[in-house]
């Protein structure tokens, strides 16, 4: 959850508009329907709302753009444990690690 709880963080704590921010990530998303980072920013947008169910079907989208990330697959799992579903939480988790270590 390192990068997503970071900015997570940033939108709460520093009271940026998280209606702005997920407006401008929609935006990016209609001029690149194929931007896996600007589904993964609209998540965590989502999710510092609560809206989770959002949350969870873009971070789909960004894992099926992008199926290398670990993040966005641990981002995944945290909104699908959040959710209460576990059994989508422990899968996506499993994804995770199955991802290449880059040096993070």
């Amino acid at each position: 959850m390192g990068r997503s709880r970071s900015i997570t963080d940033q939108l709460l704590g520093l009271n940026i508009d998280v209606s702005q921010f997920l407006k401008n990530y929609t935006k990016a998303i209609e001029i690149d329907a194929h931007f896996a980072s600007a589904y993964n920013s609209c998540c965590v947008a989502y999710r510092a709302k609560g809206d989770i169910d959002n949350a969870v079907a873009d971070y789909i989208k960004a894992i099926e753009l992008d199926p290398t990330d670990s993040d966005t697959y641990n981002n995944c799992g945290a909104a699908h444990c959040a959710k209460g579903e576990y059994d989508h939480s422990g899968k996506d988790h499993s994804g995770a690690c199955a991802q290449p270590d880059e040096g993070r």
